[in-house]
């Protein structure tokens, strides 16, 4: 059997968490260290030695093609904060869909893209079925007054992931203190003081108002029920179709719109860690303690080809799922090179200039210079906390040769080099209609390399390399901000 794929989900502490997003992979590199054991020779005898058991840190990568949605995720885990700006989603409840013929009810919402995660199908007032990430729609099952042992601000998960929006109840002695507003959000009930959060793709919740005692409570909430498939939805046109359904009238609630976040690099040197699983046919490798060390976005007569390297600590197995309705796998359109832009200015300036039609292709590169050694403290074997060293960004882009624009740009004069540095404001847009746009700002660059090397009567291009430059200004050497329908 093949089945491979790459999923990620942030760390509260050091142990394990689900993956809230999963990825389909071109390549897996990320696996257990080559050496792991040291070597200690004897003077005893020719030949006799002893292995020692030594630092254990993995590292490797993975390549995916991506689509705006999930190469957003994996930028937020590189940069490590995400402000959430804007929230331009709107909650619908009970939007009436007809009574299904023949066990069969098919349409479109009148409100797209859907908001991924956030769709719950009801019939009487109940829920009949939930979307999962990739748009498979499935058959749900109640829960009902689940146990758990809760601390103020301290995440804990639901027994089953992917939950049911607004059908999230928490009790405490049988009486409602918070319940789901549909947004990601628990709000209070009663004036009990409790409130928390919500993710509907991990079952993943987090409580405030406990106070400093530990808190017993259950939880009613509805899950899905792989075993019942329902149909399809179209995340980004609101399309639907369901199956196998009574012949009621049917409703649907579900959130629509973008949430906009403006990512940027945290400041902290100790980065967040990720626990980072893989499927390798017929296990689940998994890897604790992870930190995105690199991360490029290639764009060339194609897909975009994301390209993330991983330093991490302990591994461990795992059952590996037996179907991909298992996984929070996307099913969305991948970012295209026409869907890929990129503008110019002078420094100071906002970029308004393209110069799309000029490029051929596009590699935009990251770094947060992560050493795996430093980690490495007394009592663990294995690195628990990832440090950054210095935050790097590169562009490295090949052109139609039609005029000597990129020349003077890099020279920042016409006929020879300038003694003062030619800064330029640069903008990248990654797009799909419909569904959501990446934005990322770099204030202030510099050309550093451009080749002009014919070669016989081949069409001569340029190949030009530009460093971006921490802009005191602004504070950052980069932004991102990135639009789509996704509660990061």
């Amino acid at each position: 059997m093949i089945f491979r794929y790459v999923g990620l989900g942030r760390q509260d502490a050091t142990s394990a968490v689900r993956s809230k997003l999963h990825f389909d992979v071109n390549s897996i590199s990320l696996d257990s260290p080559k050496k792991s054991l040291q070597e200690i020779k004897s003077g005893l005898a020719r030949g006799k030695t002893k292995l020692v058991p030594v630092a254990y840190s993995t590292e490797g990568g993975f390549t995916v093609a991506s689509d705006v949605v999930g190469l957003s995720y994996l930028l937020y885990a590189f940069c490590g904060e995400a402000n959430r700006v804007s929230t331009g989603v709107t909650l619908v409840t009970n939007e009436n869909l007809g009574t299904p013929s023949d066990g069969v009810l098919s349409g479109t919402l009148t409100h797209n893209p859907v908001c991924i995660g956030q769709i719950i199908f009801n019939q009487g007032g109940s829920p009949i079925a939930i979307a999962l990430a990739s748009g498979a729609i499935y058959g749900v099952t109640a829960i009902s007054a689940e146990e758990h042992t809760v601390e103020e601000d301290t995440a804990f998960y639901l027994d089953n992931g992917r939950v049911g929006i607004l059908t999230v109840v928490i009790k405490v002695g049988g009486d409602t203190v918070a319940q789901d507003n549909g947004l990601g959000v628990l709000t209070e009930v009663g004036s009990s003081g409790i409130t928390g959060t919500i993710d509907y793709l991990t079952g993943r919740i987090v409580l405030d108002g406990i106070g400093e005692t530990a808190l017993d409570i259950t939880v009613d909430y509805a899950t899905v029920n792989t075993a019942q498939a329902r149909g399809r939805l179209n995340y980004m046109t609101g399309e639907y179709r369901l199956s196998g359904i009574s012949n009621v009238a049917t409703t649907a609630n579900y959130a629509y719109g973008t949430y906009t976040y403006t990512l940027t690099p945290q400041s902290n040197a100790e980065l967040a860690t990720y626990t980072i699983r893989t499927g390798k046919d017929r296990y689940e490798h998994g890897f604790l303690n992870c930190g995105l060390n690199e991360l490029s976005i290639g764009v060339d007569k194609g897909v975009a080809e994301v390209e993330v390297s991983v330093v991490g600590g302990a591994d461990f197995r795992a059952t590996i799922p037996t179907s991909v309705t298992q996984l929070n796998l996307l099913d969305l359109p991948l970012i295209a090179f026409y869907n890929t832009s990129i503008a110019m200015a002078s420094y100071g300036e906002t970029p308004s200039t393209s110069y799309s039609a000029r490029l051929k292709s596009l590699k935009i590169s990251f770094s947060n210079d992560i050493d795996s050694e430093y980690s490495l403290t007394l009592s663990s074997r294995y690195p628990e906390r990832i440090f950054a060293g210095g935050l790097v960004s590169e562009l490295e882009a090949t052109a139609i040769y039609d005029d000597l624009t990129f020349r003077t740009l890099f020279w920042g004069a016409e006929s020879a080099p300038s003694t003062t540095p030619n800064y330029r404001a640069i903008t990248i847009t990654l797009t799909t209609t419909g569904l959501g746009t990446i934005t990322i700002t770099y204030p202030k660059c510099l050309i550093t390399t451009l080749a002009h090397q014919p070669k016989g009567s081949d069409l001569l291009e340029e190949d030009l390399t530009i460093q971006p430059v921490y802009d005191d200004t602004t504070g950052q050497l980069f932004t991102i901000a990135s639009s789509i329908p996704l509660l990061i």
